[in-house]
């Protein structure tokens, strides 16, 4: 395809549009909801008033035959491209909104009352071994994170005298302090 028409008037954020733009397409869509947040008008494509005449005058814009068309397609398409990679992939989406979580709540790191910084998970691991699989998501609690027959085990782990002394610092936390 050349360019995408989208004419829908009940739609939110199309996953088409995503796609299209993905594919280096041009796309001419309704300004209706989150579509005008998806691309940049006259960028990407066009993002217009749900009206005909509107539609018209952007595929004669972009359907102009020969190169200079083609070449108004390749390079809104292009720009469409990058727009939607640096947007809509996994990785990207991933990435902002680790962005934005960071800048709405940076990491903060907290000191025991010995001024110490470890890395319990790490230590803990460590000491366990192979004894078993450790399911982190199960518990902020350790020990409810190992099978329910070895749950004492793992109390009497970190119970035991040393065990806080072995753990190791937590990565970047020491440099952080300073």
């Amino acid at each position: 395809a050349d360019v995408l028409l989208f004419t829908s008037l009940n739609e939110v954020t199309p996953m088409v549009i995503a796609e299209s733009m993905m594919r280096a397409i041009p796309v001419i869509s309704t300004n209706i909801a989150g579509i005008p947040e998806m691309l940049e008008h006259g960028k990407h494509g066009y993002v217009l008033p749900p009206e005909e005449e509107a539609f018209i005058g952007a595929l004669q814009e972009l359907c102009v035959p020969g190169n200079d068309g083609q070449r108004k397609r390749l390079q809104m398409g292009l720009a469409a491209k990058k727009h939607a990679d640096e947007t809509f992939t996994n990785m990207s989406m991933v990435a902002n909104y680790r962005r934005g979580l960071l800048e709405m709540s940076p990491p903060v790191v907290l000191l025991d009352m010995d001024g110490v910084v470890v890395d319990w998970d790490r230590g803990f691991v460590k000491a366990w071994g192979s004894t078993s699989p450790i399911d982190r998501s199960k518990s902020y609690a350790m020990q409810e994170c190992v099978p329910e027959e070895l749950r004492e085990r793992a109390t009497a782990l970190f119970h035991r005298k040393g065990f806080f002394a072995e753990l190791p610092p937590a990565v970047g936390a020491v440099e952080t302090v300073r």
